[in-house]
């Protein structure tokens, strides 16, 4: 199983930090997770992108995902989500609310950074194609 094949995580614990930059070479896809009900997670979302952007190299694409969507009221809900999706702008990801207890969101979130992820695997083996090689798959389309 390659590297890239793998879903990682390091919880953000500090123990980990001196192997995580393995596991963050060549990333597709970097989800940043922090606690809906915990201002301060948020406040340490741009760190860990900056962490885990020192080991890759572009292109990935990043997530920005609040967890415990279940616990928060509405009116607290779109609080944070204000807060969020500002954090999320700057950091150039895509925002996500889910919960992990009644499973909403997760199964969206994972089927699209899965596609996101597949999609950038496939342009980067196009780029390596020889060009013959695209020459003859173009014939066999169009005959």
């Amino acid at each position: 199983m390659k590297n890239e094949d793998l879903l990682w995580d390091t919880a953000g614990q500090e123990r980990f930090k001196s192997i995580a930059a393995s596991y963050y070479r060549s990333a597709n896809v970097i989800m940043v997770v922090f606690d809906l009900t915990n201002l301060t997670s948020l406040g340490h979302c741009q760190q860990w992108l900056n962490e885990a952007a020192q080991s890759n190299t572009e292109p990935y694409y990043i997530f920005l995902i609040g967890t415990k969507r279940d616990l928060l009221s509405s009116q607290i809900y779109k609080i944070m989500e204000k807060r969020a999706a500002e954090v999320a702008r700057k950091m150039k990801a895509e925002f996500w609310a889910v919960s992990s207890r009644t499973g909403n969101g997760v199964s969206e979130l994972f089927t699209r950074a899965a596609v996101l992820s597949f999609s950038s695997m496939i342009l980067h083996e196009l780029q390596n194609v020889k060009p013959e090689l695209i020459n003859i798959g173009s014939n066999l389309i169009s005959a």
